[in-house]
């Protein structure tokens, strides 16, 4: 059995860990296995799932420090020594920025064979007076890739570009965010089903989905449903996620005398069926990669309107565009053109462009297997 140690930051209800366990559900087990080292030790949304399908947790926490270059290097030196007590053969690097390139590193002291590394993201962030300190540092860890990683996988086109130097572009993979096109298919009797069960039946409702963080920019999508809002009184906005920045946000909520409009469902595992209740789903963030999200939300029949921060590959049927993140005119706009928009099932359009996911996991079943076994 070929056993893959899959290494993020966390095991939460976000794109990076939606994308890994889409692939853990559906690959061949008893073929391939998936472990996991995350760099939190808490309980985290998946860990019973894993447990179930045979896969093991392991943490390395050094939380505690308050430089991040530090605690890399600190889980680098812990992820070593655990490596070297392992039989792994294939470590997957998960990560949005080049700074977890320590990790390989680490991989390759320990012997391991099989070292990927995979962006998925398309853009470095942080306070504006440091951002260009970031790029530096990041531009000069790109350099190293071809030293300590055998293989290079990103979400999408620009978020490959983006991670490795250019001298190695033909080497990247392209590795799709593939969903379970079958159950996110649009379904009138789902829709019905659970508008009724939200209270939602004779409402025009907006959807959101993700983690509560300056990414996601849930404070330009509260001032554009704010405008939505002063001009239709049905309208209500579903907020389904958690994170560091919920209580500005319900502050926010407060503030702008959203309460009885807003719904904060928290994480859900019937995410499908809440993309069946939406009129419209709204991406606006700040930087994405590839987001599953975007994907799923078209397999759902739904009008999408993604920022242009977002990379143009999302855009796959023709209810999807992208806007401009500068002014909430235009979203409010195109928000209200939701009103008269026709949900159809577009999840044959999805597959067509390569994201089921049983697409993408023959495609890596077929790499894990061919890099040999470990018991």
């Amino acid at each position: 059995m070929v056993r893959v140690l899959h290494i993020t930051e966390m095991l939460q209800a976000a794109g990076i860990e939606s994308y890994i366990m889409n692939t853990y559900r559906h690959i061949n087990r008893e073929e391939i296995q998936f472990d996991f080292l995350v760099t939190r030790n808490v309980e985290e949304y998946y860990d019973q799932e894993i447990a179930e399908m045979g896969g093991r947790k392991f943490v390395i926490d050094f939380t505690e420090c308050s430089s991040v270059f530090l605690r890399v290097l600190k889980e680098s030196i812990a992820l070593e020594k655990m490596l070297k007590n392992s039989s792994y053969n294939v470590i997957h690097v998960h990560s949005g920025t080049p700074l977890r390139i320590f990790y390989l590193f680490a991989a390759k002291r320990a012997g391991v064979r099989t070292r990927i590394y995979h962006s998925h993201s398309a853009k470095v962030t942080g306070p504006h007076k440091l951002l260009h300190v970031k790029r530096a540092v990041f531009e000069m860890l790109k350099q190293f890739f071809p030293w300590c990683a055998t293989d290079y996988f990103a979400c999408s086109e620009l978020a490959g570009q983006w991670m490795f130097p250019r001298r190695i572009q033909d080497k990247v993979r392209i590795i799709h965010n593939g969903i379970d096109t079958e159950k996110f298919r649009y379904n009138p009797e789902v829709e019905q089903e659970y508008r009724k069960k939200l209270n939602l039946e004779n409402n025009f409702v907006i959807g959101h989905i993700g983690r509560f963080n300056d990414q996601k920019n849930h404070t330009f999508l509260l001032d554009i449903f704010k405008e939505v809002a002063e001009r239709n009184e049905d309208a209500r906005l579903l907020l389904i996620g958690e994170g560091e920045l919920e209580e500005q946000i319900k502050e926010k909520i407060h503030r702008l005398n959203l309460e009885q409009k807003v719904l904060l469902l928290g994480v859900r595992r019937d995410v499908a069926q809440l993309f069946q209740v939406m009129n419209v789903f709204v991406l606006p963030s700040n930087y994405e990669g590839l987001p599953v999200v975007g994907i799923e939300a078209q397999a759902s029949g739904n009008l999408c309107l993604l920022s242009d921060q977002v990379t143009p590959e999302t855009v796959i049927t023709p209810n999807a565009k992208l806007l401009s993140i500068k002014s909430t005119d235009i979203w409010v706009r195109e928000i209200e053109k939701a009103k008269s928009f026709q949900k159809t099932d577009t999840s044959e359009l999805i597959r067509k462009h390569g994201y089921d996911i049983k697409d993408s996991v023959r495609r890596m079943e077929k790499f894990y297997k061919s890099r040999g076994k470990v018991e």
